[in-house]
């Protein structure tokens, strides 16, 4: 499955990488339950709503510049011990949460944002060394969606319902335990990636950072949007039970759409995948845009979440595409929640009280320029070898 580079001490077994799988889901439960978890925090007064927001964004945003601080300065050794760190800070500062108000709590999320962001590293790592990284991609999809599709339906009910915010914390704290518990199936390390005089090149090194500058634009462009439901939902006159219908077909057609994705990734490309998800996503931007009646709305919402799980396991093999040292692509999970942190920012400077429609037009452009990207990189990747060659 792991691809030798002739220099690996370990092969990683299938309960590994059950184990790598299962820390990187358990690192992104909180996406699942953030806004539960941040709406109750508000409802408890321990949040005022311009924090949730900046909660939120904090979180997402320090999960991206952990992957990218331990891409830059980790080599894939000693893992269960970076995994174990990584797990117990995460399991203090879901913890610590539960006895916080303000200012303290925005800085135990950022906190943990990081620690996360370590986890998913950990991930990206072994997706990165696989034969089919797009799959792995595609399972990891599937599995983490699946875990947070299933606590968000669960902790409401639950602990939730007499525990409040901090029932939700303890549960995370002792869903980071079982992390802690699964880096010690970790191998010790994983092979190093290959070496290239090609990554060095300047036509290289551009279109890597061009193709990481591609996912950030399509995932500011699917959380954005999502971010949106409510308000396009609410002008297009659904109630609050259709609305929760819409959100949680998109959520749960996603992980569908990830799981086609792994099934189709080896006779697939990210070009073709993009030839199919871009007018697709133009036709759903232009039903929000005209709130339609409510099985159409509906209708967009699940059509949205399929095409959302699918094309995002693409983005690996964009990256891979362009850079096949595959030292870029343990990034993309930093760069998507980077890209997750923007894109409802983003959309809020285009967006009133009264009409939340402004946030399409910014959503148009971060899906146009996402794949004007990803298809000029991959129709330039031969004059990139010819350049090389000549070098």
């Amino acid at each position: 499955m792991v691809q030798n580079t002739g220099r690996s001490n370990v092969e990683p077994t299938w309960i590994q990488v059950a184990a790598f799988l299962f820390v990187g889901a358990v690192a992104l439960l909180f996406a699942g339950v953030q806004p539960l978890l941040l709406g109750a925090l508000v409802d408890e007064h321990r949040l005022t709503a311009g924090a949730l927001g900046e909660a939120a964004t904090a979180e997402f945003f320090t999960v991206g510049v952990g992957v990218g601080l331990a891409g830059a300065l980790f080599a894939p050794t000693h893992l269960r011990f970076k995994g174990g760190v990584a797990a117990v800070v995460l399991i203090a500062a879901n913890l610590l949460a539960a006895r916080e108000n303000g200012l303290a709590i925005l800085f135990d999320r950022a906190v943990a944002g990081l620690a996360e962001g370590g986890m998913v590293w950990l991930t990206a790592s072994l997706i990165s060394r696989t034969a089919t990284p797009t799959r792995w991609a595609g399972v990891f999809l599937v599995t983490q969606g699946a875990a947070q599709f299933l606590l968000a339906a669960v902790l409401p009910v639950t602990a939730m319902k007499h525990g409040g915010a901090d029932a939700c914390f303890v549960v995370l704290a002792a869903a980071a335990a079982l992390a802690l518990a699964a880096t010690f199936a970790l191998p010790n390390s994983l092979p190093p990636l290959e070496e290239s005089h090609e990554r060095h090149s300047g036509p290289y090194e551009a279109a890597s950072l061009w193709s990481l500058a591609a996912v950030f634009f399509i995932f500011a462009f699917f959380i954005g949007l999502f971010a949106y439901f409510e308000p396009f939902a609410r002008q297009a006159h659904l109630s609050l039970a259709q609305t929760g219908l819409a959100v949680s077909l998109a959520v749960g057609l996603s992980i569908l759409g990830s799981g086609a994705a792994a099934i189709v990734a080896k006779r697939i490309s990210y070009f073709a995948a993009a030839v199919v998800c871009l007018p697709i996503n133009l036709i759903v931007l232009a039903v929000f845009a005209a709130q339609p009646a409510v099985n159409l709305f509906i209708a967009a919402a699940a059509i949205f979440g399929f095409f959302w799980g699918f094309f995002m396991p693409f983005q690996v093999s964009l990256v891979i595409e362009v850079d096949p040292t595959r030292r870029s692509s343990v990034l993309v999970p930093g760069i998507q929640a980077l890209g997750a942190a923007a894109g409802p920012l983003i959309c809020s400077v285009f967006v009133s009280d009264l009409d939340a429609h402004g946030a399409l037009i910014a959503m148009v452009f971060c899906l146009l320029v996402s794949c004007a990207i990803g298809m000029a990189l991959h129709l330039t990747r031969a004059r990139r070898s010819s350049f090389v060659r000549q070098a």
